[in-house]
């Protein structure tokens, strides 16, 4: 086997979008099983571009990237590698067209950041989330 690494000095920005790029993510049970239910957790992802100033500090934008739940109609690229997956419980994203650039000792550069929120109960969900006790048990021994 050749392994071969290069390290591009000065990655330039990248167009990403639903016909060069799929995501899929999802919490796995302690028996590595995939599970969707937002009233024990919700995905939040954010793009956030770092742009680094005259007076040395960093400057963050963050635009935050809408994630739902994968369906055959919402893959588009490489349809057939996701063709055996549990689609219903991955997230997938909701509209994949953003840009990445850099790297973190660059002046200016972007990363997805990705956070699973635990259910917290409010209007916005209709206090749909289940018990407390219920959601830490079964995020206990979860993975990402």
């Amino acid at each position: 086997m050749v392994v071969s690494t290069y390290n591009d000095p000065d990655p330039l920005k990248t167009s990403v979008n639903d016909s060069n790029f799929m995501i899929s993510v999802c919490i796995e049970n302690s028996n590595t099983q995939c599970y969707f239910d937002e009233s024990i957790y919700q995905l939040k992802l954010t793009q956030q571009d770092w742009n680094l100033g005259e007076d040395g500090t960093y400057k963050v934008d963050s635009k935050e990237i809408e994630a739902v739940r994968c369906s055959h109609k919402n893959i588009t690229f490489i349809p057939d590698y996701y063709s055996n997956l549990d689609l219903e419980n991955l997230y997938c994203l909701k509209n994949g067209n953003f840009s990445l650039e850099g790297d973190f000792s660059r002046k200016k550069w972007s990363i997805l950041e990705f956070n699973f929120v635990r259910c917290k109960n409010s209007t916005t969900n209709n206090f749909g989330c289940k018990d407390p006790a219920f959601i830490e048990k079964k995020l206990e021994g979860g993975y990402f």
